[in-house]
């Protein structure tokens, strides 16, 4: 313990036995470090401040309060950051459902929907693959979209078990299965399930960055993407 914190102790032992105005200004002039060791109590003082050179302590009152008004301008500024960003997330998944109910078949909105995805998430490459089975034969969609054997719910089901969007690293094998050629080149993916009434699918986006996309990401937006794509897609498959 220094002998600021011990004079300190002492004077809080002290303050028990109604210490006097004296007391504290002896207990300040002997342990002139003492702002430096408990510097919030600045922020608390009320210190007229008068002309002259011997302003240190008002100065370093206005110090503190300077970077905490700085910290807290970071802050804001981080919170609007994020909040244009956010904004920008839902205007691009907007604009995409848009184009998706405006095409005018399953083939085109599936085109419009994996253009949009790559400019608007600049990813580098998207997969959609859609179960077709015996009650669902999609014969309207060309089979580079649709999985089509036996396995195929069980591979659907591999990729995206819920509801939930997956983010990370694929095991080789899976990404063949969804990338094709293209699946060594991919570093991390996002896997986003398509589950509207007989609509049973997963959109995969594909990015040779290994950091792109982590287990920790935020998946609200591609909650939301999933949800819609698969409303607006419906309509042409069901």
């Amino acid at each position: 313990m220094t002998q600021a914190e011990q004079s300190a102790a002492n004077l809080a032992t002290s303050a028990q036995d109604n210490l006097t105005d004296e007391e504290v200004a002896r207990f300040l002039t002997d342990n002139p470090e003492f702002f430096q060791l408990y510097p919030e109590i600045l922020e608390t003082l009320s210190i007229p401040h008068e002309a002259g050179t011997a302003i240190s302590l008002v100065e370093k009152q206005i110090n503190l309060l300077r970077e905490k008004n700085k910290q807290l301008e970071e802050q804001l500024n981080s919170l609007i950051a994020i909040a244009h960003d956010n904004n920008n997330t839902q205007q691009q998944i907007h604009q995409m459902v848009v184009e998706v109910l405006a095409s005018s078949d399953a083939e085109s909105a599936l085109l419009d929907l994996t253009t949009r995805l790559i400019k608007g998430f600049k990813v580098d490459h998207v997969a959609v693959r859609i179960l077709a089975d015996e009650d669902h034969p999609l014969d309207s969609i060309d089979s580079s979209w649709t999985l089509t054997s036996k396995s195929a719910r069980n591979t659907l089901d591999d990729f995206t078990p819920t509801n939930e969007p997956l983010c990370g690293r694929l095991k080789l094998g899976q990404l063949k299965r969804l990338f094709g050629e293209k699946a060594e080149s991919i570093g991390s993916s996002v896997l986003i399930p398509l589950r509207k009434g007989s609509l049973y699918g997963v959109i995969a986006l594909g990015s040779t960055d290994e950091h792109r996309f982590n287990p920790g990401m935020d998946t609200l937006y591609l909650r939301r993407l999933g949800e819609m794509v698969s409303a607006a897609l419906l309509r042409y498959i069901a």
